[in-house]
């Protein structure tokens, strides 16, 4: 885990249930404390719990749509790479300039250009694929103006939005894995999961 990150303690899972109140709705832990009781407990309070984090964490206001991954924040943590990337622009970048990144294949909840604009005041994202995060959860949090998300077909080469923008500098492209080689390796796989994958 990177040293910088928030979540290498376990949080208090009885408090946060107490602070987010649609997780406290669901939450109930036989231990009361213990991190794997609250991420063993089902897809419900696993979306609940990384909205109460995302909330009262890092100040974003986000609903988790039920149809589509949960991004977790602790485990699998999207922070960390966020903070692996921040490192890496902290020792290429002045601070004073503004840094573009885009993410391709943000998912329906856009989770990395939104931490990491929460977490870096001159960051701006492009963020690419197919998702529901709407103009209005971008504005409710403020990061409308610095977040912009592009749907590209899937038969689309993946960078064709920024060609016609050749004097704007981007300092980095994050993407998220799984790939796939094959829609009969999406088919076979989504077999196993409780949810299916975020098709782009």
């Amino acid at each position: 885990m990177h040293p910088r990150n928030i979540y290498t303690r376990p949080p208090d899972f009885v408090q946060l249930a107490r602070r987010y109140p649609p997780l406290r709705e669901q939450y109930v832990s036989k231990s009361r404390s213990r991190e794997s009781d609250a991420l063993t407990l089902g897809n419900a309070i696993q979306r609940r719990l990384t909205e109460a984090l995302l909330y009262l964490d890092f100040h974003i206001t986000l609903t988790l749509p039920d149809d589509r991954l949960c991004p977790p924040i602790i485990r699998c943590s999207r922070l960390n790479y966020v903070l692996w990337i921040q490192d890496l622009v902290r020792a290429t970048i002045p601070n004073s300039e503004i840094v573009r990144g885009i993410d391709i294949g943000t998912g329906a909840s856009a989770i990395y250009p939104l931490l990491a604009c929460r977490l870096e005041p001159t960051w701006q994202f492009i963020a690419t694929g197919f998702l529901s995060l709407g103009t209005a959860e971008r504005e409710r949090n403020g990061l409308s103006d610095r977040v912009l998300i592009v749907q590209v077909p899937s038969n689309d080469p993946i960078l064709h939005l920024i060609e016609g923008h050749p004097s704007t500098t981007y300092n980095f492209t994050m993407c998220n894995p799984p790939f796939y080689s094959s829609a009969e390796e999406v088919a076979s796989l989504q077999k196993q999961k409780n949810m299916g994958p975020t098709l782009y």
